[in-house]
Parts: C-alpha cells; sequence; structure tokens
C-alpha cells in the first residue's frame, strides 16, 4: 500500500487523471458485463427510447445512450495512457485519445442497434405465433404444466416452441392444435383445434376450415 501511495504522489495530474479514468470506466464495464450475464441485458428497454422499432429512436438514440459513453471513456482513457507512456505531445494524445473514443463510440452503437433489431424480430416472430396452427411435438401437459413442445408454420418455416395448455388432459404428439396466448419466457399456450376446422394433417402440415 505504500509504494503505491508513493507511486501515485509521484505522477502529473494528466497521469493521474488517464490513470483514474481509465480504472473507473474499465470497473463500471466490468460490472456492466457481469449483471448481463447474471441477470440478463435489456439494452433495447433501457439504452434506447425508440418505441416498438428497432429505427424508432434513430442511431442517435443509440451514441448518447449511456453504454457508448462508456465506451467512448473507455477506448480514450487507455489510448490516451499508452500514448501518455510513449511520450506523445498533449496535442498527440488528445487527438490520439479522442480519435479512438469515437471509433470505440462507433462500434458500441452498432452493436447496440444490432442487438434491438435482433431482439425486435425475435419479438415479432413470437407475436407472430398467435393464431397460428400446428401439431404436437412432445406431449403438452394438462394444466399449464411445463414440457410440452409444439411444432407451428411461422414466417414460412416450422419452429419448435415450448407450449402449455390449460385443458385437463394431456396433448398428445401429432395432435393439431391452435396458438391462443403467449405467456411469459415464451412459452405458448395453446388448445386442441376442433376436427370440423382441420381438413388435412400431414408431416406437421395442418390446413384449417
Amino acid at each position: 500500500m505504500e509504494n503505491f501511495e508513493t507511486w501515485w504522489e509521484s505522477l502529473t495530474t494528466v497521469y493521474k487523471f488517464f490513470w483514474t479514468t481509465s480504472v473507473l470506466t474499465t470497473a463500471v464495464f466490468i460490472t456492466m458485463v457481469i449483471a448481463s450475464v447474471v441477470g440478463g441485458d435489456s439494452d433495447g428497454d433501457s439504452d434506447t427510447d425508440g418505441g416498438d422499432s428497432p429505427d424508432g429512436g434513430g442511431m442517435m438514440s443509440y451514441i448518447l445512450s449511456f453504454k457508448t459513453i462508456l465506451a467512448f471513456l473507455l477506448g480514450a482513457s487507455w489510448t490516451g495512457l499508452t500514448a501518455l507512456y510513449q511520450g506523445c505531445s498533449i496535442f498527440a494524445i488528445t487527438l490520439i485519445s479522442l480519435i479512438s473514443g469515437v471509433l470505440m463510440m462507433a462500434l458500441m452503437a452498432f452493436l447496440l442497434s444490432l442487438f434491438v433489431k435482433l431482439q425486435y424480430s425475435s419479438t415479432l416472430e413470437m407475436t407472430n405465433t398467435i393464431g397460428a396452427t400446428g401439431v404436437v411435438y412432445v406431449t403438452v401437459q394438462p394444466n399449464r404444466l411445463q414440457g410440452g413442445q409444439v411444432e407451428i408454420l411461422v414466417n414460412n418455416s416450422y419452429k419448435t416452441f415450448d407450449a402449455v395448455c390449460d385443458d385437463g388432459t394431456p396433448l398428445p404428439p401429432e395432435q393439431p392444435i391452435v396458438v391462443t396466448g403467449l405467456l411469459d419466457n415464451n412459452v405458448l399456450l395453446v388448445e386442441r383445434l376442433p376436427d370440423d376446422q382441420v381438413l388435412a394433417t400431414s408431416d406437421n402440415t395442418v390446413t384449417t376450415i
């Protein structure tokens, strides 16, 4: 500890500024990464203000988000600190730091916009499942017990989703179903498709009247 204090006191104001900014931004960045891994990420809700569309807020909403500003400080501080130790002039250090910060900011804004578009596409796909027909893939247990799966046609391709039902009896494999709701964790609420609405079922294809 004494060695650290001696080293710290030996630094000039410029060195202290860059070291402080670098360490603090890195600590915040690592904390955010850990929080994202442990508790999930919500960039689309907290960092942007674009409404329901991925383009609603425009690129400016990403550029002005907390994470992009953090990326700017992270890139600028560490690059500036490196340039400082290389003996560059204050003008060169400032220029290099700004360029590095802007590049990091642009990269983070691009990644955030890509994440939100993917999230929006996934949400839109799940919304489109309501009213879709298909068949049971893995037996759907009664009274909303977990473990069942159904296969339905979404966006011109067949996909498998977790599903539950309110029926008092299980829905066996190949049972024609219709999606009536969307529950938490993208679990579909399904029910038996009435026999008089089923014209044909073949290879997981359900044709309704």
